[in-house]
């Protein structure tokens, strides 16, 4: 039971049927602790007892008014300035091995994909949904699209504001209110799994994207390899922040229901190192931090590489489901 009287305390909803088809839940966890920013309380994920469906939520879910609370301490607020000289090496010794096994496993060419979030070669109007770092929009902005972003954190978007020359908005999408036909291109990268009305939000880059315009959301596979591995201790849980976490028939579902008719989805192992090392972290010492470097990862990079070898990605058990969907013309 959740204290909603201590302001250190994430006030929360009862959640206990499913959002997508309205059946109960099962727990799949309980009394889980943020291990990652240290958000306050204890929370329970719940699966969808419908065969067919199988969403994953939490319940119960925090309260709108109290989620900020959620990401007090989130990677966009960190300073970089308090990371030490030997965290960069050990950042770019990492790097070096995982883009040299890369290339020599051949899955470079993915790699890129991933990091452009599969968008089509020819330039056009960008709109990043939760912006993070800014790092995304920028390399994009570089490549020659128009860009801009929307993020409810106001400090991430004044950094990335001041340090690329972004225009950055403070909100939700709906907040902003663009007019029909805005964009040639919306990104999510890991957004989707942290909004309250996955549905709704959908639905809104459907109306604003301009026909035949495309859609790219990624979000963490609750059927990977990863998961079903770590169980509890997966990174990609990431209790109270994460409200849905989802499979390909979920995601694609949630497509559907928002109006969009021509959908793909795929998994990747692409970025699993940072899955996976953070879900070691947690299970080796019952924490991870983004602050210092990875205990595990470092060692492990060419072994994940291996790994998308190793496992057909249309088993569908890629440490990411990737979502994309094409307005119709």
């Amino acid at each position: 039971m959740l204290d909603t009287t201590s302001p250190e305390t994430i006030r929360a909803e009862a959640c206990p049927t499913c959002y997508l088809c309205g059946s109960s839940g099962e727990f799949l966890y309980q009394n889980l602790r943020d291990r990652i920013f240290n958000a306050p309380g204890e929370w329970n994920l719940k699966q969808c007892s419908n065969p067919k469906c199988r969403l994953v939520w939490l319940d119960p879910m925090p309260h709108p008014l109290d989620i900020g609370k959620a990401y007090e301490t989130y990677y966009t607020h960190d300073n970089s300035t308090k990371r030490s000289i030997l965290w960069y090496l050990l950042r770019t010794v990492y790097r070096a091995i995982r883009l040299t096994s890369s290339y020599l496993l051949g899955t470079r060419t993915e790699e890129i994909q991933l990091e452009n979030m599969y968008l089509p070669q020819k330039p056009g109007r960008l709109l990043e949904v939760g912006f993070g770092s800014g790092k995304f929009l920028n390399r994009m902005q570089q490549a020659g699209w128009e860009v801009e972003g929307i993020d409810f954190d106001p400090k991430a978007a004044e950094a990335v504001a001041s340090k690329y020359k972004i225009k950055a908005h403070v909100g939700t999408l709906d907040s902003v209110r663009y007019p029909d036909h805005s964009f040639d291109a919306i990104t999510m990268n890991h957004v989707i799994e942290h909004v309250p009305d996955p549905v709704a939000l959908l639905r809104e880059c459907y109306r604003i994207l301009k026909p035949g315009g495309c859609l790219v959301a990624a979000t963490p596979n609750i059927d990977s390899w990863g998961h079903q591995k770590f169980g509890g201790d997966w990174r990609g849980l990431e209790s109270p922040r994460h409200l849905f976490l989802f499979s390909q028939e979920t995601l694609k579902e949630c497509a559907q229901k928002a109006g969009f008719k021509q959908i793909n989805t795929r998994t990747t192992f692409i970025r699993a190192a940072y899955i996976f090392g953070g879900s070691l972290d947690i299970q080796k010492f019952g924490h991870h931090s983004m602050m210092s470097p990875n205990r595990v990862n470092l060692f492990i990079g060419t072994l994940i590489q291996t790994y998308s070898i190793l496992f057909n990605i249309k088993k569908n058990i890629g440490e990411e489901v990737i979502l994309m969907a094409q307005k119709n013309l």
